[in-house]
């Protein structure tokens, strides 16, 4: 009976380890988190480095014959237009004389 007992008090669950390794493992795992989302966010934004043209817009251009002017002629010129809506956050494909526009360049 005496071995029983010292046995249960050996192998007690503790508690309050128990909670300071939670805490502990917690910490660990959320700054390894963070760690990864800023290093991760470091390296996507250094892939978008893009470099851009200015054009000014005048009365009869549309965006497709601004593309088809900046456009090589072996390239879909729906994707370019695109990446033009893209880099001017346009939503729609209306554009309006006097308007700057960034032209993407490869």
């Amino acid at each position: 009976m005496n071995a029983s007992v010292q046995y249960r008090k050996t192998y007690r669950f503790n508690k309050k380890k128990f909670i300071k390794s939670l805490i502990i493992t917690i910490a660990v795992i959320m700054t390894i988190i963070i760690f990864l989302s800023i290093t991760g966010s470091l390296f996507s934004s250094a892939n978008k480095l893009q470099r851009y043209d200015g054009y000014n817009v005048v009365y009869g251009d549309t965006l497709w014959t601004i593309a088809q002017s900046y456009q090589d002629e072996y390239d879909d010129i729906r994707h370019f237009i695109f990446e033009i809506k893209e880099a001017n956050h346009l939503q729609g494909d209306y554009i309006f004389p006097g308007q700057k526009l960034k032209i993407p360049l490869k």
